[in-house]
């Protein structure tokens, strides 16, 4: 199975993923909520388990979140993050359908993932956060990493462009 695929994960993909660790079990949710591609699934995989060796507790902000699955992994990783704010200037039809499969799954995520459909520029940040995006591209990386060190906020980037 290529992890790198742009083909989205569906019900029938749930089979390979048949183990009882904790990225099975989500990555089986995702394939449920039919919404992602594979890639998406690995990347915000791999980004929340690398931030949250490093970073615990404090507000999640997810910028630039697409369905918002990195904000999800990262409350289920530490249970200490009261809250995920998950914003996109456009928020994706069927995030909610992404958000709604995972609480299935992880009850305690209820009301804890608030999706926000707002301009990273309009976004408050505060020093306790934590400060992530999968997503950005270009500039807006730039742009994200300066917010959160005007406000001296942890902060981690995937940046895929050049």
């Amino acid at each position: 199975m290529k992890r790198s695929s742009k083909n989205r994960l569906t019900p029938r993909q749930q089979s390979l993923f048949s183990g009882n660790n904790l990225f099975d079990k989500i990555a089986r949710a995702v394939c449920r909520a039919g919404t992602l591609p594979r890639k998406e699934l690995y990347e915000a995989w791999e980004m929340a388990k690398r931030v949250r060796r490093r970073y615990r507790g404090g507000r999640i902000i997810d910028l630039a979140c697409g369905h918002g699955l990195l904000a999800h992994i990262m409350l289920i990783l530490d249970d200490s993050s009261k809250t995920a704010i998950a914003v996109d200037k456009k928020i994706p039809l069927n995030a909610g359908k992404l958000s709604n499969v995972l609480i299935t799954s992880w009850p305690r995520l209820k009301n804890r993932v608030i999706y926000k459909e707002a301009p990273v520029q309009e976004i408050t940040i505060f020093p306790d956060d934590i400060v992530v995006s999968a997503h950005a591209c270009g500039s807006l990386t730039d742009l994200i990493i300066d917010k959160a060190i005007e406000q001296h906020a942890r902060v981690a980037v995937l940046r895929l462009d050049g």
